[in-house]
């Protein structure tokens, strides 16, 4: 298997693990497998024949489910060992869990609470969170602070450790979970072989009118949010999806409906009113935003470029084209 190029660039740190890492898959060293979404689609879209550190995993669109996914992808197995030894330095660079990190995730945890305030049954209710995919806890943490029960499971016992430093409860692996009323899995999903019987098991801890809150990199903010579609695919990310795509696997899997939700993707499922949604050809529309964005009609603007512009717009100076 050959390589290409990386599209991003990394510290000597990290970008010492990349090529450490590189030179096993291409030299065939790693247990790999392939990945696909489940339908019997015979001719899906290939999307990107390389991940953004040129990682020869081809990505691929489902014209009958609208989910993107990466091929080939590490066996389970193979997986845990990454996770275990390569993820964190790649992907981070830093060994342990530092304050600001956890910092970090308590700053996402208040943007949870306060999208999901208006769907819990009182503005005082207190019950119990869980956190999927917990790391260092931090995102429990604003859940602590107002009284609920907060309860974290993660794999990396470096985090869980650090964590259980600042008081949370936080527990190895996910084999049981706690009945919840919120279930939060921030950054979790794309990292899941087989999404839909996940989510099922996930959903199957809520009590009932309990929230499922799901964060994944959302796929049509690739180049808002990444520049393009090869620097946001990564190795360890198995489906790409949208708002509709994950909407529509989230109900298929689960019977629970968007609440709410945008393109970052942040997203609340439950079993209350689904939030308004219009019938969308999940296809059409990823391929209609890859094709606008990379004819270079779709412009990113840089934060400068913004700037500029609305400084010009606001003093009323017009621009030729």
């Amino acid at each position: 298997m050959e390589g290409a190029e990386q599209v991003i660039v990394l510290d000597p740190e990290r970008q010492g693990h990349l090529d450490a890492f590189k030179d096993r898959w291409l030299a065939g060293e790693l247990a790999l497998e392939e990945n696909r979404c489940g339908c019997a689609d015979p001719d899906p879209t290939q999307l990107a024949p390389f991940d953004r550190y040129g990682l020869p995993i081809e990505t691929y669109l489902c014209q009958s489910c609208g989910l993107v996914y990466s091929t080939p992808r590490m066996t389970d197995d193979e997986l845990s060992q990454f996770y275990k030894i390569t993820y964190r330095p790649l992907y981070s660079g830093q060994e342990r869990a530092p304050d600001k990190l956890f910092d970090r995730q308590a700053k996402t945890g208040r943007e949870v609470l306060q999208r999901i305030r208006s769907l819990l049954p009182s503005g005082s209710f207190r019950g119990v969170v869980v956190d999927i995919g917990c790391g260092a806890g931090g995102a429990l943490w604003p859940f602590e602070e107002e009284g609920w029960q907060t309860i974290g499971y993660d794999f990396d016992l470096d985090y869980l450790d650090y964590g259980r430093g600042r008081g949370l409860d936080l527990r190895e692996g996910t084999d049981e979970i706690e009945r919840c009323h919120v279930l939060m899995a921030l950054h979790v999903l794309e990292h899941v072989a087989t999404p839909g019987a996940m989510l099922a098991r996930w959903t199957s801890a809520l009590e009932p009118g309990g929230l499922l809150v799901i964060s994944v990199p959302g796929l049509l903010r690739a180049f808002a949010e990444y520049a393009g579609l090869q620097p946001y695919l990564h190795v360890a990310h198995l489906f790409h999806y949208t708002l509709d795509s994950l909407a529509d696997l989230v109900e298929r899997s689960t019977g629970l409906h968007l609440l709410s939700g945008d393109e970052s993707v942040f997203a609340v499922f439950g079993k209350g009113q689904a939030s308004a949604r219009i019938p969308t050809d999940v296809s059409g529309r990823i391929l209609g935003y890859l094709k606008f964005r990379e004819s270079g009609m779709g412009k990113v603007l840089t934060y400068a470029e913004r700037k500029a512009l609305k400084l010009q717009r606001r003093l009323g100076i017009r621009l030729d084209t």
